[in-house]
């Protein structure tokens, strides 16, 4: 049995990713703001690398505008769903599922 390649990986997410890299405003519950980067967007996910920690779970308001304004910015409340730390950025990237688009 071969392994499947990152590429195969990538093929088999329900949602296409389309890289980014834009500022995004990151809002936790407690009302406390911090400014990111938006890496990429999917329509079920948003991955952005910020200076906080965020748990697996915890619940936040993301709002970004695209450096090209061929399309509106994003008001969206996402989900946590993974973590990965970057020692070298000392920062982490977050990978959140989208649970509500603000219109």
């Amino acid at each position: 049995m071969r392994p499947i390649s990152q590429q195969q990986y990538e093929e088999k997410r329900d949602h296409i990713r389309i890289p980014m890299d834009c500022p995004v405003v990151v809002q936790g519950e407690d009302g406390l703001k911090e400014m990111g980067t938006c890496i990429n967007l999917s329509a079920g996910g948003i991955l952005f690398q910020a200076e906080h920690e965020y748990p697996v779970g915890t619940r936040l308001w993301v709002h970004m505008e695209p450096k090209l304004k061929l399309s509106p910015g994003l008001t969206a409340r996402v989900e946590v769903v993974r973590r990965e730390y970057l020692p070298q950025a000392r920062s982490y990237h977050m990978g959140a599922r989208i649970t509500e688009i603000k219109h």
